[in-house]
């Protein structure tokens, strides 16, 4: 799947969003086809271009170039394409005793070795925005037990995936249990 968005460098605007192909997993447009996608860039303005892109079987090509093929769109020098994992879906859990709280979630659909596993957080606060502060651990397996809780409270958590480069996914929308 792939999602494009493009603003004019500088703007401080929001990005347009120009391609929205994310549950197509062979998305194509190029002229072999007679199918150019055509986006209106004005000549002589420079653009940011936020691209997300994703491939289950691990491999996935990207192409940007213009109609004129003698501009350098985008020199080799500084383009770079970070593969960040999927964000895991699912998060559930329960607290089967005062003391715990058991987490799972739906493992990340990107094969191993891209996937090296996740990263957990917890708060107090609900809404709370995941940092070093709220990091709790880590799991190699869609699931994970936070031992050492408080009786009657309740906990946020978020998770994210994590790859073998470091990259790490979006989290995971919040969600509470409360300890008995």
């Amino acid at each position: 799947g792939v999602r494009l968005w493009v603003r004019p460098t500088g703007c401080g605007c929001a990005y347009t969003q120009v391609i929205n192909a994310w549950n197509d997993h062979a998305p194509r447009w190029d002229n072999t086809a007679n199918n150019p996608l055509g986006i209106p860039f004005t000549a002589g303005i420079q653009y940011d271009v936020w691209l997300e892109f994703y491939e289950h079987a691990g491999l996935a090509w990207i192409w940007l170039a213009t109609s004129n093929s003698s501009a350098a769109v985008i020199p080799q020098s500084q383009f770079r394409v970070e593969l960040m994992p999927a964000t895991p879906t699912g998060l559930a859990g329960s607290a089967p005793a005062s003391d715990r709280v058991n987490l799972t979630w739906t493992a990340n659909p990107q094969a191993t070795p891209q996937v090296s596993g996740y990263v957990i957080f917890r708060s107090t606060t609900s809404g709370f925005t995941p940092d070093q502060t709220t990091l709790i651990g880590s799991a190699n397996t869609p699931a994970f037990t936070d031992y050492n809780r408080d009786s009657a409270t309740t906990y946020y958590y978020k998770i994210a995936a994590i790859d073998t480069a470091g990259n790490i996914s979006g989290f995971t929308a919040q969600i509470s249990v409360t300890t008995p």
